[in-house]
């Protein structure tokens, strides 16, 4: 496969610093200062020039190996931040972890509410696993109100902050660990972002064809689940797509990130995605959304509260959020998470299809589509045969993680419901099995007080204003 070009790419290093690299190709300048030619010249020139010219030799030289040490990916409208953590890490590019836990979505209210959840629930309880991180995030500094909340502004940058995060916990960690024998490795971590302007362009034709296209035998509108009471047309399911894109991104970013060493190495090296999968050093990935608050602990290899899986054999998903099942996490082997993230698109028509015979209504129903399609493929083609890959697909008993809104609120009705079809009890149970316990546990993740609670009637929920400075927000729903 022939080598792109390189590109720009910011990188962090450890010390916080930041540093552009300008890349061009220089194959045609080293080529024209051969030694043969260098020779043959030598005494037409003089010591001075010689002087400029070693230089540019040596800085074309340290300029190439930069180059190679840096891994760069362009892609239409988006944008990408290579992070490297360790002082050593440059001498060991094809250091990877064996796990991956890929962060995706709109960073609402990162700083104030994300982040010190993923801190206490997310890095933490998997420190000792060695775990990569990758994050994908849109460009976005506002939202209007809707199907999400009152809207609110939104800090895109923020989501840089996990880094030190990261650092931080990790010192702290090999601190306490001194004695040991034990070494908390750093991870990889690394970014890539979109423009919501870019995300329109690059969607156009498909955003267009959901927008208008019609089922001629009822027509209504083929894409759009018309039966989905809570869906609002068309703002749902473009933000559907949006969170489609996101989830690809991101699993693409971290595919990869292990190949682009690989490839300066070998340029007939083949990238089709099941090579991709087969030679990742990640065995066991999870997918995470960027706006909720962890007020449980995710632990990649717990499947339930008593099933370890450290054979990584099953597939994760929440216990809540049953619509008739939860499409808001995923965590298992590489193989499984692939058809999760990376084929929602491909898999559309195929869904499309099915609904209209099985599921009529109810097309681009987010939780449906991937119950029957996404978890579907999973158990026919990863499920059976002499060598399964996945034992089964299993709902976590006691994770729980609420919604964040850009106006800091928190969403503390997503881990119950009435009706035990929704939510399994026993995550109510270990939250505490009341309101107050919920908040109480909210504000403990949080590490400060939260504020009122202020009910919205469509969808229907409680939201916990936990914002720094405590606001009221007046109900619109």
């Amino acid at each position: 496969m022939k080598r792109p070009l390189p590109t720009t790419t910011t990188a962090n290093s450890g010390n916080g610093s930041t540093s552009v690299v300008h890349s061009s190709s220089f194959r045609s300048t080293t080529s024209k200062l051969s030694s043969s030619a260098y020779v043959k010249s030598r005494k037409q020139v003089s010591i001075p020039t010689l002087k400029i010219l070693v230089f540019l030799v040596i800085t074309i030289g340290l300029v190439i190996l930069s180059c190679t040490l840096t891994s760069s990916i362009t892609r239409l409208g988006s944008t990408t931040t290579t992070t490297t953590n360790d002082k050593d890490y440059n001498e060991r590019p094809t250091d990877f972890g064996s796990c991956a836990i890929n962060l995706y979505g709109l960073p609402r209210a990162f700083q104030s509410l994300v982040l010190p959840s993923l801190i206490r629930h997310v890095i933490r309880p998997n420190l000792k696993y060695g775990c990569d991180y990758y994050i994908h995030y849109y460009q976005q500094t506002s939202e209007a109100s809707g199907r999400s909340g009152t809207g609110g502004t939104i800090d895109p940058q923020q989501v840089l902050l996990f880094t030190k995060a990261i650092q931080q916990q990790v010192a702290n960690q090999r601190q306490q660990q001194a004695e040991s024998t034990t070494t908390i490795r750093m991870p990889h971590i690394q970014y890539s972002s979109t423009l919501e302007s870019d995300f329109w362009t690059m969607y156009a034709d498909l955003i267009d064809t959901i927008h208008t296209t019609k089922d001629p035998k009822t027509g209504k509108y083929k894409y759009f689940p018309t039966k989905a009471q809570t869906y609002h047309y068309p703002s749902t399911v473009d933000n559907i797509l949006k969170m489609w894109h996101s989830i690809q991104s991101v699993f693409q970013l971290m595919l990869n990130a292990t190949t682009s060493v690989t490839n300066t190495e070998n340029d007939n090296l083949t990238t089709d995605t099941k090579t991709l999968l087969d030679t990742s050093p990640y065995r066991r990935v999870a997918m995470l959304r960027l706006d909720v608050v962890y007020v449980t602990d995710l632990d990649m290899y717990q499947a339930r509260s008593d099933l370890p899986d450290p054979s990584n054999d099953y597939v994760v998903i929440p216990g809540f959020g049953r619509h008739p099942i939860s499409d808001r996490l995923i965590v298992g082997p590489i193989q499984a998470v692939s058809i999760w993230a990376q084929e929602r698109f491909s898999r559309l028509e195929e869904h499309v299809q099915y609904t209209q015979a099985y599921d009529p209504g109810f097309t681009m129903h987010s939780e449906r589509f991937v119950n029957a399609t996404l978890l579907g493929a999973i158990r026919k083609e990863l499920m059976q045969g002499p060598k399964p890959i996945v034992k089964d697909i299993v709902e976590h008993d006691t994770l729980c993680f609420f919604r964040a809104r850009a106006d800091e609120s928190v969403w503390i009705r997503d881990c119950h419901a009435t009706d035990p079809a929704v939510a399994m009890p026993s995550i109510y149970q270990q939250l505490g099995g009341s309101i107050p316990a919920i908040r109480q546990r909210v504000e403990t993740t949080l590490g400060r007080k939260c504020h009122d609670i202020r009910i919205f009637k469509k969808p229907y929920t409680q939201a916990l204003d936990c914002s720094i400075h405590g606001k009221t927000t007046t109900d619109k729903h």
